[in-house]
């Protein structure tokens, strides 16, 4: 598949700015956080015990991240019962268990990290205060997935948020400028998971490569999102 993206001039990475800044104007909704921190290291595959679990440490985020969107496109609510992992199906059911104390929480995975090394899942706030690690910030756990057969990653794609709007008109007015720059995109409409028009940049078949182009929107200027999605939700415009 060819790059989606784009070689941009001085001069376009000028202009990417000030388009950007229209664009907020208007009534844009940012994407933040950047990706491009993201995946400045390999992580290791999960190791799993003899009964299909997995052992590691756990952290907990919360403060700060109350309705920004989550890598699965839902807005992300500290007090529910949610966690990311770096590999596990969007949807994903994990019964945690605090192997120190024995204390557990059901979660539901709808984000991806943690991206430190040593670290094998990010939990709410709500689901690190039901397990009692709010306060020491990490807990040795053990993961099973309970809903095995629920997702597979056959059919997903990742690509590049780089904007949402309120209105279908900002949206479009947004892909024009953003055509000088990408060579595929596309409007993802509003869903269960957001009332926002979202302009994405892809699709690519690989998370590097989403992540890659994302650093690139970002030197540009663009604030960047690393999505996953199911192929058939796409609706691709090329040039």
């Amino acid at each position: 598949m060819s790059d989606p993206l784009l070689p941009a001039t001085a001069a376009q990475r000028t202009l990417a700015v000030l388009l950007l800044a229209a664009g907020l104007a208007t009534g844009a909704c940012s994407t933040k956080p950047s990706a491009s921190a993201l995946l400045r290291q390999d992580f290791p595959p999960p190791r799993l015990t003899s009964r299909g679990t997995e052992i590691g440490i756990a952290s907990w985020y919360g403060p700060g991240f109350d309705g920004k969107l989550t890598a699965n496109g839902e807005r992300f609510n500290r007090h529910g019962m949610t966690a990311a992992h770096r590999t596990l199906p969007f949807g994903s059911i994990l019964d945690v268990t605090d192997l120190d104390t024995g204390r557990s929480v059901r979660v539901r995975v709808n984000d991806r990290g943690p991206y430190i090394q040593g670290r094998v899942l990010d939990l709410s706030y709500g689901a690190a205060k039901r397990l009692g690690m709010i306060q020491k910030g990490t807990a040795r756990v053990e993961i099973a997935v309970r809903n095995k057969n629920a997702e597979t990653w056959t059919g997903v794609h990742y690509a590049v948020q780089v904007g949402a709007f309120r209105t279908i008109d900002d949206a479009r007015a947004f892909t024009r400028s953003l055509s000088a720059y990408a060579k595929r995109y596309y409007i993802a409409r509003p869903d269960e998971t957001s009332t926002h028009y979202r302009i994405r940049v892809g699709p690519y078949s690989e998370p590097h490569l989403a992540y890659g182009a994302a650093d690139r929107l970002a030197h540009l200027g663009f604030d960047t999102l690393v999505v996953e999605e199911r192929k058939a939700a796409m609706r691709v415009s090329r040039r």
